[in-house]
């Protein structure tokens, strides 16, 4: 038996997070993931190799993305970067490489506490683009061989964002909590990470005082780095750098 904590993130809605065991049934049925397909509908289920071989993919997979089966399993899991806007490729890769920069600093008996989310624009078959939100998590098998359980769904309508995100998660505590992150777009801009707390904070719409209570600066230092935001984002107004902010948020 096979088992791994599998928690809803912010992003799946109103499907309360709970424990499952996984039993590993038959290569057909992947770890049981029918029964799992079941409780995260409408989000379509994954499971690969670290070699990108498909071993399960939920039947709503047409439905999200838009691809025959054939298709998924052989060429967008394999190549999913060139089903992104052009701007984002780079973004996307960047982000993936992140990924593997953190799995390589967690203890291998730990890896199935943590998970990995990413937010990215995907084209779909009928090329329309969609908000897409993807969950990684690793799940061993008793000989120590690890697969990837993915979860995708389409979160357009719920949290719109413009550019690739990516967050590192750990389930500590009885909860799953943000253990780092990684925005390329923001990376590229060379902000630091208080510039990009601040841009956090502006964008929920603090004001400078809030702002400086917040992270417990002064309000003068607030003033600097909205002057070093305006100057790195090249924004000429407050609207200008909202717009900056939710394009890379």
């Amino acid at each position: 038996m096979l088992q791994s904590r599998l928690f809803t993130s912010e992003f799946l809605g109103q499907i309360p997070a709970r424990e499952i065991s996984i039993h590993k049934q038959s290569a057909a049925e992947g770890l049981g993931l029918q029964m799992i397909e079941r409780l995260f509908h409408p989000c379509v289920i994954v499971l690969q190799d670290k070699y990108m071989n498909v071993s399960y993919l939920s039947e709503n997979s047409l439905h999200l993305f838009g691809y025959g089966i054939d298709d998924l399993k052989n060429t967008v899991f394999r190549n999913t970067a060139n089903y992104l806007p052009a701007e984002d490729k780079e973004l996307f890769l960047r982000a993936r490489q992140k990924i593997d920069e953190f799995s390589r600093t967690i203890r291998q008996r730990e890896i199935q506490e943590h998970r990995f989310v990413m937010n990215y624009r995907f084209r779909r078959g009928d090329g329309k683009y969609i908000h897409l939100m993807e969950e990684r998590i690793s799940i061993a098998d008793p000989t120590g061989k690890y697969s990837y359980f993915l979860l995708f769904k389409d979160i357009s309508a719920e949290k719109p964002f413009m550019r690739v995100h990516l967050q590192w998660l750990k389930y500590q505590n009885g909860a799953y909590t943000k253990i780092n992150s990684y925005v390329p777009a923001v990376d590229e801009s060379n902000f630091s990470q208080r510039e990009i707390e601040v841009l956090q904070l502006i964008k929920e719409g603090f004001s400078s005082k809030e702002i400086a209570d917040t992270l417990s600066i002064s309000i003068n230092t607030v003033r600097n780095h909205r002057s070093n935001l305006f100057k790195k984002s090249h924004a000429r107004n407050m609207v200008e750098l909202l717009n900056y902010a939710a394009s890379v948020a």
